[in-house]
């Protein structure tokens, strides 16, 4: 054989030798089984609600990620989508609750057999108990009980009667149920952790996640101009209070004759928060203001900008009132669908949120704003901030060193 031909021979050998190497990496990279998700997140938020939700889950994912987990998720919109979760304790227990919801939902099952950790998110969905948060609570049972999973809960605020925080309730009973089978907990609020002090031996106080997302991906930039801007959010509750709406909108004319200027927070990664638009509406069928506008912040940086840049912020979503704080920006908070806010309030001594439900709400917003103006506001220091990181990161406590 001549040296040429030898030559040819070795070139066409090395390429479909590298050829060989491609396609195995490429069917390694692919093939489902190769990448079997290590961890199965459940309540993924990050299309769902606000952009608070979105950073939140963003964090969980990356902190999981970087300890070398892959992952798996169901997301919130599927939780709201399951059908055949059973609706009692004693049906939690039965395999043919089981074998029905097997059937009607093959996807969760698949990815229940193919994790080796269950987590659960906590956030936003758990309280009451709404046909999302018994779907929540059975994949938890079923995971840990039928499969064999660890199962842990983190980034938690369980409210299992919404406002009432009640020790002993039918719906307390049903989540203590779930409790004691789950590996861990991980609560973000003192009232929580309190409610179910008799998980103490499994359980942590740790915080909500938002800090981690905002201590590690947001420097923010130097506010463009001295205007004096009003940052302004909804709330969960807000459309159960819909005699507030006015209130918020003779407080944005008060505002405007200080010299504001008021923005209207909302935006998410898909929709937004489907309250933010009853208010969005609610101003859009009024008299135009002068100093107002709606923004629908693109992303979550945008979202944090505008809080960052704000002269004080007023809100009732505890992402905003967590960012704000960790921003060091003044707010004015109102109550939630549950005590989270008021949770956050107690644990940083900052004032108490004005209720949705004082028939002086107004004069109260008019009140906190004016205190606000004449008196230097206690901000949030390093060591508060830090504080609440650390805390941050105990929801990830269960993972090996």
């Amino acid at each position: 054989m001549s040296y040429k031909r030898i030559l040819v021979f070795l070139s066409i050998f090395s390429f479909i030798a590298l050829l060989g190497i491609i396609s195995v990496k490429f069917f390694l990279e692919k093939t489902p089984s190769s990448r079997r998700p290590s961890i199965l997140l459940v309540n993924d938020t990050s299309l769902h609600y606000h952009w608070g939700c979105f950073l939140k889950s963003f964090a969980i994912k990356e902190s999981l990620e970087s300890s070398g987990h892959y992952i798996d998720t169901i997301s919130t919109s599927l939780l709201y989508r399951l059908k055949n979760s059973p609706s009692l304790i004693e049906n939690f227990k039965s395999v043919s609750s089981l074998n029905s919801f097997s059937k009607a939902n093959p996807e969760i099952i698949e990815k229940i057999k193919n994790a080796e950790i269950v987590i659960i998110n906590g956030e936003g969905t758990m309280h009451s108990l709404s046909n999302p948060v018994k779907s929540m609570l059975y994949i938890a049972y079923i995971a840990k009980v039928f499969f064999e999973k660890p199962v842990h809960i983190i980034n938690a605020s369980l409210f299992p009667n919404d406002f009432f925080l009640s020790k002993e309730s039918e719906e307390k009973h049903f989540y203590n149920f779930v409790l004691e089978k789950v590996d861990s907990i991980a609560f973000r609020d003192i009232y929580s952790y309190e409610l179910f002090s008799d998980f103490h031996h499994k359980s942590v106080l740790a915080f909500d996640i938002l800090p981690i997302y905002i201590k590690n991906h947001f420097q923010g930039d130097p506010p463009q101009s001295f205007e004096k801007i009003v940052v302004l959010s909804g709330s969960a509750n807000m459309i159960l209070a819909p005699q507030r709406l006015d209130d918020l909108y003779n407080y944005v004319l008060e505002l405007q004759k200080k010299g504001y200027s008021i923005i209207f927070l909302t935006g998410g990664s898909k929709k937004g928060a489907y309250d933010d638009q009853k208010i969005v509406d609610f101003f859009a069928e009024k008299p135009p203001l002068d100093h107002f506008k709606t923004l629908t912040a693109s992303s979550a940086d945008e979202w944090l900008e505008s809080i960052k840049n704000a002269t004080f912020v007023v809100t009732g979503r505890q992402s905003i009132c967590i960012a704000a704080y960790v921003l060091k920006v003044p707010f004015i908070a109102f109550n939630s669908n549950t005590p989270k806010i008021e949770a956050f309030l107690k644990e940083t001594n900052s004032t108490e949120p004005i209720s949705l439900e004082d028939p002086d709400f107004l004069e109260s917003l008019l009140e906190a704003t004016e205190q606000l103006e004449n008196n230097t506001p206690a901000l949030a220091t390093d060591q508060s901030i830090n504080a609440l990181l650390l805390r941050a990161k105990r929801n990830f406590s269960f993972l090996p060193n």
